[in-house]
């Protein structure tokens, strides 16, 4: 958990937060938080919160090819 503050000028802006953290089971894991277009008229403040987005796995599978 942490606060950034940062000053950008007024307009559309996006904000990206990239997340790694290792779970219990020693997996690796990322997350992507962002607002795409955010636009900017003065004092703005935002939340990026994690559990609020959804969870998506991928599960690795081997394929033999024979030549």
């Amino acid at each position: 958990m942490g606060v950034v503050v940062t000053r950008v000028p007024a307009g559309t802006v996006s904000v990206l937060q990239v997340l790694d953290w290792v779970d219990g089971d020693d997996r690796a894991n990322r997350g992507w938080l962002f607002d795409p277009e955010l636009t900017i008229t003065g004092d703005t403040e935002i939340t990026l919160d994690a559990r609020d987005g959804p969870r998506i796995s991928l599960a690795r599978t081997c394929a033999e090819h024979s030549s």
